[in-house]
């Protein structure tokens, strides 16, 4: 029985391999015909994977498109799962699977999403449609038509000429208040010390884009308390150091402080060199501060590799820095109402990740959390404020 377990283990594995081999070719056959993507009229650009044919069906990033027609996606990473919420609509659509959820239905694919170069790919009509826009293929131009049916992404599709910090690449969030982590842990499965957790760590975090938020401001706008609000989230990074502490040690919590403050500081460059209108050192800085975030995403992967893997944690810090990037472009360029709204973003998506941190660690240390009554915080938070309401999907 185990020799069969093995053998179906391998072919399972070996199937994956074959699928995305194949992807990785169509993916060199559609760059050199190239597919033009746009949404209500405007186009959609990409970073580094490109749109791409595969089994008849044009497959993106989905980081590029979803946001232009205002729709939410997140990366469940426990599940391994894309969520896409736009209005009343609610997909879910797990990695290398031909059944996804539509509306709570299932429904079966020909074309499943996966992972290539570390970007997720999507059916794109499938998606598109069944978050009530209609899409249309030319062949002529070889050019994907998104329209979405209440022009929702109107707004969205405007581009502004004055000084970027992001360069064109757009990200997947958008600013709804739900978050997500792991579906099976809600308020009302925890006990004391893991609902301390929780709350605990969402509260170092939603510091942290709480204080970036305000250094942000400060800066592109030349506010007297900028050296104010720079200590203070200086210190935000200690916080998080410190959280990590009592369950990966002294060296893991002051090494994650150092990368998180290097990673202030590159953020500083970027906004100044911004404001000077010196796109040469914003290009250089951004390579920096993408780097810097791997390493913080490796060193939380190292710590803790069956629940956080690299890829994951990677593309959680991108996703982090990219919403932020336009957080800051948008300020840099008076367009204060795309400020706002992509700092609910990053909010969203942070308190993701801290629900995905607090989750991993409870997997990887199931005694230490065990039932019984709360022992003292595993940091000084003094953070009481925020409490879920029961029956909340944290």
């Amino acid at each position: 029985m185990n020799q069969a377990i093995s053998q179906n283990a391998r072919w399972a594995y070996g199937a994956r391999s074959v699928f995305v081999m194949a992807i990785v070719a169509s993916a060199a056959a559609a760059s050199a015909q190239g597919i033009r993507t746009t949404v209500d009229g405007n186009d959609v650009t990409f970073d580094d994977v490109q749109p791409m044919m595969v089994n008849g069906r044009v497959m993106v990033p989905v980081r590029g498109v979803f946001e232009h027609m205002d729709a939410t996606v997140i990366w469940d990473a426990s599940a391994r799962c894309v969520i896409a919420n736009r209005g009343s609509d609610s997909i879910r659509l797990p990695i290398n699977s031909y059944t996804a959820t539509v509306n709570g239905r299932q429904v079966t694919l020909d074309t499943p999403a996966t992972i290539v170069t570390g970007r997720t790919i999507v059916p794109l009509r499938f998606l598109s449609e069944s978050l009530g826009a209609e899409v249309e293929w030319i062949e002529a131009s070889r050019t994907v038509a998104i329209n979405t049916v209440d022009d929702l992404s109107a707004q969205s599709g405007a581009h502004n000429s004055q000084t970027s910090v992001q360069n064109g690449q757009t990200s997947v969030h958008n600013g709804q208040t739900s978050v997500h982590s792991n579906p099976a842990m809600r308020l009302d499965d925890m006990n004391p010390k893991q609902h301390e957790l929780y709350t605990s760590m969402r509260k170092v975090w939603e510091d942290h884009v709480a204080w970036t938020r305000m250094f942000i401001v400060s800066s592109a706008n030349d506010l007297p308390n900028k050296s104010a609000a720079t200590a203070r989230l200086m210190k935000n990074q200690v916080d998080i150091g410190e959280a990590i502490k009592p369950v990966y040690g002294e060296a893991a919590g002051d090494r994650l402080t150092d990368l998180l403050k290097e990673h202030i500081a590159i953020a500083g460059e970027i906004v100044m060199a911004a404001k000077n209108e010196n796109s040469r050192r914003v290009s250089e800085q951004k390579q920096v501060w993408f780097r810097n975030s791997d390493e913080i995403a490796d060193l939380l992967s190292g710590a803790n590799p069956q629940n956080w893997s690299q890829q994951e944690m990677r593309e959680m810090m991108r996703d982090h820095l990219e919403l932020t990037l336009e957080e800051a472009t948008a300020e840099l360029n008076g367009d204060y109402s795309t400020s706002v709204r992509r700092y609910d973003q990053v909010r969203t998506q942070i308190l993701a990740m801290s629900d995905m941190l607090s989750a991993g660690i409870i997997r990887q240390f199931p005694n230490q959390y065990a039932s019984g009554p709360a022992g003292p915080p595993p940091f000084e938070s003094g953070y009481t404020a925020m409490m879920i309401e029961p029956g909340t999907v944290i």
